[in-house]
């Protein structure tokens, strides 16, 4: 199969639906202003760091250029204390200043010269600035222990389909902590309780994690927290080629097909509702800003079928949809999120229930994956889940 071909079912890919962020308990007080403060902190160096490549590689050749005066300024260096510097200090802060205008140079050629030629012309590295499936953080977690990062009532387990091994979380409903510590399990009993755990009526999450780390990050430790209070199986697992699946290379459609294979297990054992809980596969903005971004990144990207269009992947697709986007994310910015409602709505005239988009204003400072700090989100989950069962019902009957 082509990188570019897909069948109508790897077309199923789910967009983000909610967002969220870690943190060791929620916190709506100081903690998270400080967090809009780094934000906005961050954002403040990154915007004096562009303006001064900017003054370097743009206003300063443009004024040497057509300057005379500025020519002799920089040739001759005639001015100020220089005039009365010995002939060996001058000789030491010549070299030490043209080291460091090299170390200089050599950064920014490297930055914005040879990673966008190498970018554009390698697969390879495309994938591998885009997955991120490198970093494994936190760094040595024993995935088969999931109560190393604090969660109860979850058993570790693994789903195969063909070489692909895929390693799974299923968290239990807060309501069934305390049976499941009550209860002594042999080896030979172990699945078949589980798979009755997972039979009691209350909906299943499936959880497909964004780019880089593994199912037991921090952030995504937090929103197994928040969705286990609210009662909901949480089925979380990691995509080939992270955490403890099977190393093998990755892409678009390796990522769609790992969801539907454990979509596919979930259907198997359960006939309570299954929800996907997507979130972002957003990479980072730095070069957004020059004009050459599309030639270098995008481009090539899309030629070789690194794609995610959750606009073209949903426009087919009949099932409820929530979107969740603060005002302030830096990652993937809110006007995609508003234009990828937009777009599915357009195409639901005779359904407008069916989708439906939950905007955060920015001085609530959710960003990118700090939602799950919202008071309300686990009623807002549970409403929404209740109307997409009364919906699909309706339909079916």
């Amino acid at each position: 199969m082509s990188r570019n071909s897909r069948s109508d079912e790897t077309r199923l890919h789910f967009t983000d639906v909610f967002q969220q962020e870690e943190q060791d308990e929620i916190d709506f007080g100081p903690k998270r202003r400080r967090r809009g403060c780094c934000v906005r902190v961050t954002s403040v160096l990154f915007k004096v760091f562009f303006l001064i490549l900017f003054i370097v590689f743009i206003v300063v050749p443009v004024v040497y250029k057509y300057s005379y005066t500025v020519q002799k300024f920089f040739l001759f260096l005639n001015f100020g204390e220089y005039l009365f510097l010995t002939s060996w200090s001058v000789y030491f802060d010549f070299r030490v200043t043209s080291v460091l205008f090299k170390v200089f140079f050599l950064i920014l050629f490297i930055v914005f010269i040879v990673v966008p030629v190498v970018y554009k012309y390698s697969y390879t590295v495309q994938k591998f600035f885009l997955f991120l499936n490198f970093v494994k953080w936190p760094p040595n977690l024993n995935l088969t222990k999931p109560t190393e990062v604090g969660l109860e009532g979850t058993r570790n387990f693994y789903i195969t389909d063909g070489k692909v091994k895929i390693g799974a979380w299923h968290i239990l409903p807060a309501s069934l902590i305390a049976e499941a510590n009550q209860t002594i399990l042999s080896n030979e009993n172990v699945e078949a309780q589980w798979d009755s755990w997972l039979q009691n009526g209350r909906p299943v999450i499936v959880y497909a994690h964004g780019n880089s780390g593994h199912r037991g990050a921090g952030h995504r430790v937090q929103l197994y927290h928040v969705l286990q209070k609210t009662d909901f199986h949480i089925i979380t697992f990691d995509y080939r080629g992270y955490g403890d699946s099977s190393d093998i290379p990755i892409d678009e459609l390796g990522l769609v097909q790992d969801l539907l294979t454990v979509y596919k297990w979930a259907q198997k054992k359960t006939n309570s509702s299954i929800f996907i809980w997507g979130h972002s596969l957003g990479t980072g903005q730095m070069y957004t800003i020059f004009p050459w971004f599309n030639y270098f990144f995008t481009t090539p990207m899309f030629d070789n079928g690194l794609r995610f269009e959750s606009d073209k992947n949903l426009e087919n697709v009949s099932t409820s949809i929530l979107i969740l986007h603060a005002k302030d994310d830096r990652i993937v910015p809110y006007k995609l999120g508003l234009r990828l409602y937009q777009h599915i709505a357009a195409k639901r005239t005779n359904d407008n229930e069916s989708i439906q988009m939950q905007s955060y204003d920015a001085d609530k400072h959710y960003g990118h994956k700090f939602i799950c700090d919202d008071p309300g989100l686990p009623n807002l989950v549970e409403t929404f889940f209740q109307k997409s069962v009364q919906r699909r019902n309706r339909s079916s009957s």
